[in-house]
C-alpha cells in the first residue's frame, strides 16, 4: 500500500514496514546526506519513463533516502512525452534536494521502446508537471535547464567515472540499458 500527499508526501511500504517521510525542502534549509554503516553512500544511477505517479515518487524516495547518492536521471521515451518528463523531473529534484539539484544531471534517452503506450497515457507527465505548478502557485517560478542531454551519453559517464559500483534502477523499458 502507498499514501501520497502533496507538499509533505509520505510514501510507506506496509509490507516491509518502511515508511519514508518526503517533505518540502526550501533553499533555506540543509539537506543532510548521512554516510551510510560501511562509511560510504550508495551509488544510483535512475532510468525512468515518465510514468506518473510510480516514476516521481520512486525519483522522491531516492532524493530523500539519507544514504543514496543520486548520480542522475535518464529518461526513456514508453509512457511519457520526454520534455515535459524532463521538466518535471528537474522541478521534483528542486524541490526535494535544492542543495543538490545542481550536481544530478537529467538526460534524455533517443533509444525509444519498441512499443510506447497511448498518447493519452504519455501525456501524463504534463499532468505531473501542472501538479507541481499548482502546490507551489504561491512561489516564484521554478527554473529549468533547457539543454537536453543525451540520456546514454549520461549514463556512460556516471558509470565510467564512478569511484565504486553504481545500482542502476529502471522503472521502464530496459531500452538504455540495453
Amino acid at each position: 500500500k502507498l499514501e501520497f500527499r502533496i507538499k509533505s508526501m509520505i510514501i510507506s511500504d506496509h509490507s516491509q514496514k518502511l515508511k519514508y517521510h518526503v517533505s518540502q525542502v526550501s533553499k533555506n534549509d540543509r539537506l543532510e546526506r548521512r554516510i551510510g554503516e560501511d562509511g560510504m553512500e550508495s551509488l544510483v544511477l535512475f532510468d525512468h519513463d515518465g510514468g506518473f505517479p510510480d516514476d516521481y515518487m520512486a525519483l522522491a524516495l531516492l532524493l530523500r533516502i539519507p544514504k543514496v547518492k543520486l548520480l542522475g536521471v535518464v529518461i526513456t521515451p514508453g509512457d511519457c512525452y520526454t520534455e515535459a518528463a524532463q521538466i518535471a523531473s528537474e522541478k521534483l529534484v528542486r524541490l526535494l534536494a535544492p542543495e543538490y539539484c545542481d550536481q544530478i544531471p537529467i538526460g534524455i534517452s533517443d533509444i525509444f521502446s519498441p512499443n510506447p503506450f497511448p498518447d493519452a497515457w504519455r501525456k501524463t507527465s504534463y499532468r505531473f508537471d501542472k501538479i507541481i505548478d499548482k502546490v507551489f502557485q504561491n512561489q516564484p517560478p521554478m527554473k529549468t535547464k533547457t539543454e537536453h542531454l543525451a540520456g546514454i551519453d549520461l549514463m556512460k559517464t556516471a558509470l565510467l567515472t564512478a569511484s565504486q559500483p553504481v545500482t542502476i534502477l529502471v522503472t521502464g523499458p530496459l531500452s538504455s540499458v540495453a
